[in-house]
């Protein structure tokens, strides 16, 4: 039995290290910019069936205070840097990790990796995004995912703020398997999903999976888009989703404008109010910009 154990916490962490690789690269959209994607309430609002895994063995955090942020200064301009430009704005357009980072700011997910000031590299975990919690039934072959009711889209037409609802989920599901979706292979384990209300999905596997929140955490597969994606705008030109920041523009060859989505449920972040990210590909250009870590920081009084 400990064996099974053990394979199955290697295959979680696997697929956790290989998941987070585009979060690391867009790591201003989810560590400084938008308080470390942290839960707003201590962790109270999600929970899961899944025990939380130990710190590895010589990578223990450290202490930090109950509030980290309590002494940040906010507001200002996030001025940071990309290596080139995406083949599109659309995150099920391709497999691109730059298509993939820059949909981090814009869009959510139904789990995230909770990392933060005390948490070590190797110690992240699923934590719930816009789902509330997600449940698995004694046989860990359905999993019963609850939506947060606090979770509206950008206040920009024709979405208009409205609330996520699982016809969301349920829209995103579908391009994520797709026949035309590179990557549809990665959640060819579950075996259908069911919506039976507004704010409920219900996920059937095909066998027991020890990665199921890990794939909803994943950065490469499922970010929840509007329905009014298809028809309403086309998402390889504009972004509308329910993340932290909201999509001002995009300028090929130039530079991506963000500013701060102020109805994002997790209340007080972002930390700033606008990000922009110049597309410098050459290296030692960016890196010229700041010696230490190529990126300029300004805040506005």
């Amino acid at each position: 039995m400990r064996n099974e154990t053990n394979y199955w916490a290697r295959r979680a962490n696997r697929r956790r290290f290989l998941g987070t690789g585009v979060a690391a690269g867009a790591g201003v959209a989810g560590l400084a910019l938008v308080g470390c994607g942290d839960d707003d309430d201590g962790g109270k609002g999600g929970g899961s069936s899944l025990a939380t895994p130990t710190t590895p063995a010589g990578t223990q955090p450290t202490a930090v205070p109950a509030d980290p942020f309590a002494g940040a200064k906010r507001g200002g301009t996030y001025k940071t840097d990309a290596a080139g430009d995406p083949p599109t704005l659309d995150p099920y357009g391709n497999l691109s990790f730059l298509t993939k980072g820059f949909a981090n700011f814009t869009y959510s997910r139904l789990y995230k990796y909770k990392t933060g000031p005390g948490i070590a590299p190797l110690g992240v975990t699923p934590t719930p995004d816009i789902a509330q919690s997600a449940e698995a039934s004694a046989d860990g072959l359905t999993w019963t995912v609850k939506l947060r009711p606090d979770v509206k889209f950008h206040n920009i037409a024709p979405v208009n703020g409205r609330q996520v609802t699982t016809d969301d989920v349920k829209f995103s599901w579908g391009r994520l398997t797709a026949p035309t979706t590179q990557n549809r292979s990665q959640v060819a384990y579950v075996d259908k999903v069911e919506y039976p209300d507004k704010t409920t999905a219900v996920f059937k596997l095909k066998s027991p999976n020890a990665s199921f929140l890990d794939t909803l955490a994943d950065t490469n597969l499922l970010y929840v888009m509007p329905t009014e994606s298809e028809g309403g705008f086309d998402p390889a030109k504009q972004m509308i989703g329910s993340g932290p920041w909201t999509f001002k523009g995009y300028q090929p060859g130039v530079k991506f404008n963000f500013d701060k989505n102020p109805g994002w449920y997790l209340s007080g972040f972002p930390l700033f109010d606008s990000v922009e990210i110049a597309i410098i590909p050459e290296y030692c250009a960016r890196s010229s910009r700041n010696p230490h870590t190529g990126l300029e920081v300004i805040h506005l009084e």
